[in-house]
Order: C-alpha cells, then structure tokens, then sequence
C-alpha cells in the first residue's frame, strides 16, 4: 500500500466528521435479505433507504433496509452472530442516525452486505440520485430476482 494511499485515507477519516460525532467511515452489514430478494438489489455502490422500526415486536433497535420499488430487501445486523467484523450493529447506530437515512453497497458476500452509512444530511440529494439509479437499473420484475422465502 502506497504511503500517499495511506495519508489520504487519515486525512478524510479525521477531517470528515458525522453532525452527530461519529467517523464518516461508518459500516453497518446488511443482513436478512434471503428472506426478500436475496443478492440482486445489492449491486456496488447502490444506494438503500433506511428507516428505523422502534415498533419491531423482534428488536427494538431494528433498521429496515428498502428500496422504493421493491420494499424490504433486508435489516441492518444486529447481533454479532450477524455482523460483519469492523462493522456497527443496528444498536450502536440507533441513536447517531435520524429516523430516514442512506446506505451504499460496496461490496457483498454469501451472507452479509457491507455498505457505509451515507453522511450527507441532505436526503432530497440522495433521494434523486436513488431514483436515478432506479431508472438507470431499468425493470424491477420481480421475476429478475432470486425466488424469496416469503
């Protein structure tokens, strides 16, 4: 790894600050979604809408993970059963992010989604380039994605 790489990299994670006080770089894992779509909606660098669930009779920290077009499509981890190391749980996220926010895929496995927490605190920004990434991404047939457990 390059040290130019490096210094970068401590530059933006010190400089870049969540309103709230936690690091930019936050990561939260996605899990669940083999009981909707499985992998499909979870190309890199799509953004999902979040939005919290206090009324979950499951967990009371529970963060739903949807698209518009399609609904659920999984939950933000929140058990370390679930969550991928170097990620946060839904509980650690909870009380730092507000009711509606934004994830970005960046990469996913067999069984969990790693995406960063979006900072950008204007929502009607993310909610266009959402609806741009929709349109670009064309039919959402369900009959394009895994069959659900449903």
């Amino acid at each position: 790894m390059s040290e130019h790489y490096i210094t970068i990299t401590k530059e933006i994670t010190k400089t870049v600050r969540y309103e709230s006080g936690f690091d930019a770089q936050t990561f939260v894992t996605v899990t669940g979604f083999k009981h909707y779509y499985g992998l499909d909606p979870f190309q890199i660098g799509q953004l999902i809408r979040c939005r919290k669930e206090p009324g979950n009779p499951y967990d009371s920290d529970a963060i739903r993970a949807f698209l518009p077009v399609l609904g659920t499509v999984g939950y933000l981890a929140n058990a370390p059963q679930t969550k991928a190391g170097g990620t946060l749980s839904a509980g650690r996220v909870y009380a730092q992010v507000p009711d509606r926010f934004y994830i970005r895929v960046l990469f996913t496995t067999f069984t969990k989604v790693i995406c960063r927490v979006e900072t950008d605190r204007d929502l009607a920004h993310l909610d266009a380039e959402l609806n741009r990434q929709l349109a670009a991404r064309g039919s959402w047939d369900e009959a394009d994605f895994s069959p659900a457990l449903r």
